[in-house]
Formats: structure tokens, sequence, C-alpha cells
């Protein structure tokens, strides 16, 4: 009885002890053979020969354990992996990164190309600009703005026409305003404008008339510490003026916005700037300036415009005026306004 049952029950051992093999071998990482270990998303089939046929079975493969080996992982520093063209990026302290200060020499020639093509564009958009109707200013003359008190002021101005070979110019009476005298052209609209400055709009104003009124439909006018520049051409060719404007001023070097006008004038629209020492004004302007001011100031003269009338500007100075710090030193506004004890020559 003992025989009889010996066969199936060695059968059930053997069966067992293959279980526990094979569960210990996953547990452990042992190596079956020559094949990586199954994972859970693959499945193995192997085949065995038996008495003649191929009979699949379930992988049951004994295990040389002379040659099995656990697999054990190895810890790498990160300081000693050398990544390849084919591995991932290397870090910034690896790679070498361009200063900002230093562009490449690819990254420079595309900027200078950049800049030479806006240039390129510019004087193209300059030379397609449609040219307005232009005059062309002849038999020019001139007027000095001058207040009674600085006959010493007047004299230079004389002084110098006579060295310029100019004709003589014509004086407009400057006006020192006090809110206690008048009537006045105009009213003083703001009153934070200084009346000094108010007293320079009303004298432009008059010159303004004189022009309009005047025997030439041309005039430059100046104000008495204005300087007359050797190389300006008073006497002409004057440069083409576009006909809607209202004055070209003369000191180019005192703008902050200019934009040219197109290839036929060197003259500029002015759009900001400072100083009215200096321009060239005709007898169609100046009836466009008295109507800009018709209600007043409420700022310098040389604010004004800019608010009120279309300027334009010569290319290069025709005048200039004396190093003037502030408060100016040799401004008599600056002295009637208080901003200086002594009264300049």
């Amino acid at each position: 009885m003992v025989v009889k049952w010996m066969g199936p029950l060695a059968a059930i051992v053997a069966v067992a002890a293959v279980v526990v093999i094979v569960f210990r071998g996953a547990a452990t990482g042992t190596n079956w053979g020559q094949g990586a270990t199954p994972t859970s998303s693959e499945q193995v089939a192997s085949t065995t020969q038996a008495q003649g046929k191929v009979v699949p079975t379930t992988p049951t493969p004994t295990p040389t354990t002379s040659t099995a080996t656990t697999p054990t992982t190895t810890t790498v520093p990160a300081t000693t992996i050398q990544p390849t063209t084919d591995s991932a990026p290397q870090s910034p302290s690896a790679t070498a990164v361009p200063s900002k200060g230093a562009p490449s020499t690819k990254s420079t020639a595309k900027a200078s190309s950049t800049a030479t093509k806006a240039e390129t564009m510019k004087e193209e958009k300059d030379e397609g600009l449609k040219c307005p109707k232009m005059l062309q200013p002849k038999d020019v003359g001139f007027l000095v703005i001058n207040l009674d008190r600085s006959p010493k002021r007047l004299q230079r101005m004389r002084d110098r026409f006579e060295e310029l070979g100019l004709p003589q110019f014509e004086r407009v009476p400057g006006v020192e305003y006090h809110p206690e005298r008048g009537p006045y052209d105009v009213p003083l609209k703001h009153r934070g404008l200084k009346p000094a400055d108010f007293g320079t709009c009303l004298a432009h104003l008059k010159a303004w008339k004189h022009v309009y009124s005047g025997s030439k439909r041309w005039y430059v006018v100046l104000e008495d510490d204005t300087e007359l520049l050797e190389n300006a051409t008073y006497l002409g060719p004057w440069p083409k003026i576009p006909v809607d404007a209202d004055l070209t001023l003369l000191r180019v070097s005192s703008m902050f916005e200019t934009h040219p006008v197109c290839k036929d004038t060197p003259v500029l629209r002015a759009t900001w700037g400072f100083g009215m020492v200096g321009y060239l004004v005709n007898r169609a302007g100046a009836g466009r300036l008295i109507k800009g001011a018709k209600d007043g100031f409420a700022s310098p003269i040389d604010g004004h415009i800019w608010y009120h009338n279309k300027v334009y500007v010569t290319d290069k100075d025709w005048v200039t005026h004396g190093p003037c710090a502030n408060p100016c030193p040799t401004s008599i506004r600056t002295y009637l306004n208080g901003e200086i004890d002594v009264e300049p020559d």
C-alpha cells in the first residue's frame, strides 16, 4: 500500500519544490540562464522534447546555482557622468553660454545688417516722401526785437549787420508787461506765466503784425541777443519752405524732435524744441501766427508755438545764442522776472 502511493506523493513533492524554487528566484533576482528575468507583462514559453514529441510546458528551468548571481545596484556619483551629444543636455555650468555683453560674431553681424537695412529703408522712405508745395524766399527783410532799456544790445546788432554786409534791420520795440498798465493786445491766459515771459510773447506778436503789414513778403525776426553766424547765407539763396509753414526756426541744435520733409528741401518739420532767437516768416505765416494768439498766451512764446502753429527748422544753425545756465545770466527776461540780481548789458 505504501509503495502504491509513493509515486504520486513523490510527484507532488517535486512540483512543490519547483514552485518554491521559482518564487525564491523571482524574489532574489536569480539569473535563469541567458534570458532576461520575465516582467509582469511578459510571458515565457519553452519547449521540452520528450519521447520524440514537442510538448509545451510551464517554464520550470532548473537553476544552476554555481553560475547564478544576484544583481547588485552600484551608485555612481553624478559628477562622474559624462553625457554625450545624444544624451540629456549638459548643465549650465558645463555649457558655454555667450555673455550678454559679448555677442557672438554671428549675432553682431546680424545686428549690423539689421541696422544697415533700417538706415536704407529710412533713406528710401525719405526719398519717397511726397513733396508739398514749396515757396522760395527772396528779398528777405530783417526785424530785431529790442527793449527801450537795452540800447547797447541794439548797437551791437547794428555793428554785426554791418560786419556781415547785411542791409540794416527795422527795430520792433520790446514789451515790459505790468498788470497795472495796458491795455495789451491780448490777455494773459494763465496766472503762472511770468510777467517778462508774457512781455516777450507780446513783443513777438508785434513783430508778426509788422511782417503781416510790412513792405516785404519775407522777414527774419531776431531777438537782440541773437548771434549771427558767418557761414549763413542771409542774402540767399534760402532753402525752399513748405507753403504751410507758419514759421521756420533757424537753430536746429535747440530742437528735440524733427522729421524730414522731402528730398527737394533740407528744411525739417519740427515738433518740439526751445528758443525763438531767430526765425524766418512770410506774410501768410504771420497771419496764422496772429490768429493762433488772438485769445492770448498761457505759456512762454517758445512753448506756445508747438500747440498752435506748424513749425519747420533749417537743417543747420543759421543763428545761435551765448551759453546760458538756469537762470540765464545774460537774459533781460530773466532779470525782469527777478531770477537774477544784475541786469545784463
